[in-house]
């Protein structure tokens, strides 16, 4: 069954974002590989990096050892007998790895990376995280080469990617190419959330014609394949920033469909 959404479907951001995100990534690169072969190569990386997160911040993963103290504290053996005041319990902001899935077209003949797809986390879109950090500094690392840049961001929540002028105060999602060859200028999709996601070109090398990548089409494909019409919780608050008149659109485009969301 097809998403009850026109477009992208917030709740797939709130529930099920990390696996989607690779799914998604799988799938561009399919499509990109039908249109660019055998003269481009598409690559599926990982941006590796340790996000030191604060407790409650999704990527906070301390289950084990909060356990562990548990077991010490409550444990006769602790040797509370030789303390002078009984401990409080903490919990402590724990460093955690986190893999980021992105695309690089490269030349099949000189290897030679033209463009860099970029699929946008929550973590790059948090202030002050280091995935914010880690993000930002290999996006100015590339834009100091002659490498286009395609930057996708589906997400609603977080803080949008610094850019000189201003998003339409309407836009929900939004998209930059950033071709090497007009830089600092880029080109900008946006788009709201009551619309379908815009087509968008990645550039190639000069003498090569864009391709056209129906991302769409590719998250219809992956809601498809992943059973998100049955594995997504459409009862449960969606918990990220709509604007108004958002909501009772979501409410009613889900009505529609026989389900219900808070």
């Amino acid at each position: 069954m097809a998403s009850p959404l026109p477009g992208m479907d917030p709740f797939i951001e709130a529930q099920k974002w990390s696996g989607f995100h690779h799914l998604l990534i799988a799938e561009m690169a399919q499509r990109l590989v039908a249109q660019l072969r055998p003269r481009y190569d598409v690559d599926p990386k990982d941006r590796i990096y340790v996000e030191t997160a604060e407790p409650g911040w999704h990527s906070f993963r301390a289950d084990v050892a909060v356990s562990e103290r548990e077991s010490r504290v409550n444990s006769p053996s602790f040797g509370a007998t030789l303390l002078d005041i009984e401990p409080s319990i903490v919990t402590l902001p724990m460093p955690v790895e986190e893999k980021e899935p992105y695309l690089v077209v490269r030349r099949t003949d000189s290897r030679e990376v033209v463009a860099v797809i970029e699929l946008l986390s929550p973590t790059n879109k948090r202030a002050g995280s280091d995935g914010r950090r880690e993000y930002l500094r290999k996006r100015t690392e590339l834009l100091r080469t002659q490498i286009h840049l395609v930057e996708i961001d589906l997400l609603l929540g977080g803080e949008r990617l610094p850019t000189v002028e201003s998003l339409k105060a309407t836009t929900d999602y939004c998209i930059f190419v950033c071709r090497a060859g007009t830089r600092p200028t880029a080109e900008l999709y946006e788009w709201p959330l009551k619309e379908r996601i815009p087509r968008v070109p990645v550039p190639l090398s000069p003498t090569d014609r864009d391709a056209v990548l129906d991302l769409q089409g590719a998250l219809e494909t992956v809601y498809d394949r992943a059973g998100y019409d049955y594995a997504l919780h459409y009862d449960q608050p969606l918990g990220l920033p709509l604007r108004a008149g958002n909501q009772e659109w979501l409410q009613q485009a889900i009505a529609r469909r026989g389900m219900s969301a808070s």
